[in-house]
């Protein structure tokens, strides 16, 4: 009997061996399935949708590139000309636009010039003092300048009002168009 209960014992003893074996073993795995298994698979989840986004953002840049050169091509097209008639004058409508508004008598000088920037644009200008007018004939001559169908913007403004008369202005404009 007394071998029997020491075999029992040995018994016991190798399964709780064997057991806590068998936990260490299965807390080895979830170890390493928690510390290594799993963040290999999220870094690599990661650079996966990090590649997608790449893709992306590169399909757009290539759109936006195509849409930046044709711009450019367009731009160089209307540089040579195409944005407004070869007959047009600056000169000639300014005067034009002044007669119609009314203020040509407060011309006191008109002065045609040209300027060429480094790209081969050539910018007309012309300057133009008017003395002696009110406020609300030059806004509507800047107004109609400004939303001209020939594309002219103000380069420069300087209004000035005399002491003797405040009410009369003296304005200095620059007026441009590109060709």
């Amino acid at each position: 009997m007394n071998a029997l209960t020491e075999l029992i014992q040995s018994l016991e003893a190798q399964s709780r061996r064997t057991l806590l074996f068998g936990l260490a073993g299965l807390l080895v795995l979830v170890a390493v399935l928690v510390w290594v298994v799993l963040p290999a698979y999220e870094y690599k989840s990661e650079l996966q949708r990090r590649q997608a986004e790449t893709r992306r953002l590169l399909g757009t840049l290539a759109e936006l590139k195509s849409e930046y050169q044709q711009a450019k091509r367009s731009a160089q097209g209307r540089g040579t000309g195409s944005r407004q008639p070869n007959d047009f004058s600056l000169f000639s409508f300014v005067e034009n636009q002044a007669g119609r508004d009314g203020i040509k008598e407060h011309i006191a000088y008109m002065r045609p010039s040209t300027e060429e920037s480094p790209q081969g644009l050539v910018e007309r200008q012309v300057q133009i003092r008017l003395e002696k007018i009110r406020l609300a004939p030059l806004i509507d001559f800047l107004k109609h300048i400004e939303y001209a169908e020939a594309r002219i913007h103000v380069k420069r403004l300087t209004v000035r009002s005399p002491r003797n008369n405040p009410g009369e202005l003296r304005v200095d404009l620059l007026l441009a168009a590109f060709e």
